[in-house]
C-alpha cells in the first residue's frame, strides 16, 4: 500500500523535471552559445560594415539584422544605435522608406542615451533626410532643428548637412538669398563625399534657378575633374542642360552620355532587390523561430498544467479516501453507542416483559432518524427530562418502538382515540415500571398533573394493559 501511494509523487517529480529540463534546453538554445551578448553584437556589426566596403550590402543586411535580434534593454546604447541607424541607411538605400524611419525612430532613444551630441545627430540627420525624401518637408525641417540646436558639437560634415537642410527649406519658401548663403557654408564645410555632393547639388541648382550663369560656371570649373561621383553627376546634369539649352546638341549629347554613365555606377536596382530580399527572408526566419519557441513554451505550460491537474485530482483523492475513512469510523461509533442504548433500553424491559434479542432489533429508516428515536426512548426509560420532547420525537420514538417492543407498539397504534405526544411518553414509562413520582420529574411537573394526564389518558384506552403480564 506505501508503495502504491508513493507512485504519484515519484510521477509528479518525472514530470517537474522533464519540465524544468525542457526549459533549460530552451534557455540554452536561444541563448545561441557561450559568446556574451555584446561581444556578439559588436562582431556582428564589424561584419556588416565591412561587407559594406566591399559593397555587398545584402550581406551587410543579414549581418545587421543578426545583430538586431540580439539587442536587449542590457546592451550598450551605442552598439545598438550603431546597429539600427545602419538598418535605417541600408534601407533608405534600397528604397523603403518607411522602414527607414521607423528604425531612425528606434536608434533616436539609444543616441540620446549615449549622452554623445554627435551621433544624436547623426541620427536625427538621417531621419530628416528620410522625411524629405517621403515629402514630409515641414516634419523634416522640424527634426533638422533639433539637430541644428546641437550643432556646436557637430562635425563639420553635420554641419554641412544641417546647413544644407536649412537651404533647402528655405528655397521651398522662396527665401533664395538666405538659400544660397546657407548653401555656400554647406558648402565650404562639406568633408565627405557625400555632404560636398548634396551641397554642391543644391547651389548649383540656386544658381541655374536665379539665373546666375556666372557663379554657375565658376563652380562647375571649380570641381570639374572632382571624383565625386555625385558631384560629377550633378555637374554633368547641368552642363547638359546648359547646352541644350544654348542649341548645342553635340555637347548636350556628350554630357548626356557621361551623365549616363555615370549614373550606371550610382544605379542601385540590383541591390535593392538583394537588400529586399535579404530582409524578408531574415524576417521570415526570425518568425519562424518565433513560432518554434512559442510552440515550445505552450509544450512546456502544457506539461505544467496537465502536472498540476495530475496533482489535484491525486490530492483530491487521498482527500476523499481520508474523508471517507473518517465517515466509517463515525459511523461504527454510531453504531456502538446505538448498541449500548438498546442495551440499557432491553435491559430495563427484561424484568416486565419477554426477552428481546438485540440481534432482533432491524433498523429501517435513516441513522440518524434511528439514532434520534434511541436516544429519546433512552431518556425515557432512564428518566431523563422529556418536558421539551413534542410530536417529532413522538414519531422517532414509535419508529424504534416497533423493532424493540412490538406489542407496546402495537397498543399504542390500536389506541381508539389518537394520544398526544405526552400520553404516548407517558404510557411508555408506564409500561417500564415508572412511578408516578418518576413521571413527575421527567416531566418536570408535580405528581397531581401526572394523575390528571393519568385520568384523561384512561378515557382513551385502558391503562392496565400497559404493565406486562
Amino acid at each position: 500500500m506505501k508503495h502504491s501511494r508513493s507512485i504519484p509523487v515519484v510521477v509528479s517529480l518525472v514530470f517537474c523535471l522533464g519540465a524544468c529540463s525542457l526549459m533549460f534546453g530552451l534557455g540554452a538554445c536561444s541563448q545561441g552559445g557561450s559568446e556574451p551578448t555584446d561581444q556578439q553584437v559588436a562582431r556582428l556589426t564589424a561584419e556588416g560594415v565591412a561587407h559594406m566596403e566591399q559593397r555587398d550590402l545584402a550581406g551587410a543586411m543579414l549581418r545587421f539584422k543578426e545583430a538586431e535580434r540580439l539587442i536587449t534593454p542590457r546592451t550598450d546604447h551605442r552598439a545598438a544605435c550603431r546597429v539600427l541607424e545602419y538598418i535605417a541607411w541600408l534601407n533608405a538605400h534600397s528604397g523603403e522608406l518607411q522602414l527607414a524611419l521607423i528604425y531612425f525612430d528606434y536608434a533616436l532613444p539609444h543616441s540620446w542615451a549615449t549622452k554623445d551630441e554627435r551621433l544624436v545627430i547623426d541620427v536625427l540627420i538621417g531621419k530628416a533626410h528620410v522625411l524629405n525624401e517621403l515629402g514630409e518637408t515641414e516634419h523634416a525641417f522640424q527634426v533638422n532643428q533639433q539637430a541644428q540646436a546641437l550643432i556646436a558639437h557637430a562635425d563639420g560634415s553635420q554641419q554641412s548637412t544641417i546647413l544644407k537642410n536649412v537651404a533647402y527649406h528655405q528655397l521651398l519658401h522662396d527665401s533664395i538669398a538666405e538659400a544660397e548663403q546657407n548653401a555656400t557654408k554647406a558648402l565650404a564645410l562639406a568633408a565627405d563625399t557625400a555632404s560636398l555632393g548634396n551641397a554642391f547639388a543644391l547651389l548649383s541648382h540656386i544658381y541655374q534657378l536665379t539665373g546666375n550663369q556666372q557663379k554657375l560656371q565658376q563652380l562647375l570649373s571649380r570641381f570639374n575633374e572632382s571624383n565625386n561621383t555625385q558631384v560629377s553627376y550633378s555637374r554633368l546634369r547641368i552642363q547638359y542642360e546648359y547646352y541644350l539649352g544654348r542649341g548645342d546638341y553635340r555637347n548636350a549629347l556628350e554630357a548626356y552620355r557621361l551623365m549616363q554613365n555615370v549614373g550606371d555606377m550610382m544605379d542601385r536596382s540590383h541591390d535593392q532587390v538583394q537588400l529586399l530580399k535579404v530582409q524578408d527572408q531574415y524576417e521570415r526566419e526570425v518568425s519562424e523561430h518565433e513560432k518554434a519557441e512559442q510552440k515550445w513554451w505552450y509544450t512546456l505550460a502544457v506539461i505544467v498544467l496537465m502536472n498540476a491537474v495530475f496533482l489535484v485530482v491525486w490530492w483530491n483523492s487521498r482527500q476523499r479516501h481520508r474523508r471517507e475513512r473518517a465517515y466509517q469510523q463515525q459511523l461504527r461509533q454510531l453504531r456502538q453507542q446505538m448498541d449500548e442504548k438498546l442495551h440499557t433500553i432491553l435491559r430495563f424491559a427484561q424484568e416486565k416483559a419477554p426477552a428481546a434479542s438485540l440481534g432482533e432489533v432491524v433498523v429501517s429508516g435513516s441513522i440518524e432518524e434511528t439514532k434520534a428515536g434511541i436516544d429519546v426512548l433512552y431518556d425515557i426509560v432512564t428518566g431523563s427530562n422529556v418536558s421539551q420532547f413534542g410530536k417529532q420525537q413522538e414519531r422517532q420514538v414509535l419508529q424504534v418502538l416497533a423493532r424493540v417492543n412490538p406489542p407496546l407498539a402495537r397498543l399504542l397504534d390500536d389506541s381508539p382515540q389518537p394520544l398526544t405526544p405526552k400520553e404516548t411518553f407517558f404510557c411508555i414509562m408506564e409500561h417500564y415500571g415508572k412511578s408516578d413520582a418518576e413521571k413527575a420529574r421527567s416531566f418536570c411537573c408535580s405528581e397531581q398533573a401526572i394523575r390528571s394526564t393519568k385520568s384523561r389518558l384512561g378515557k382513551k384506552l385502558d391503562i392496565a394493559t400497559l404493565r406486562p403480564a
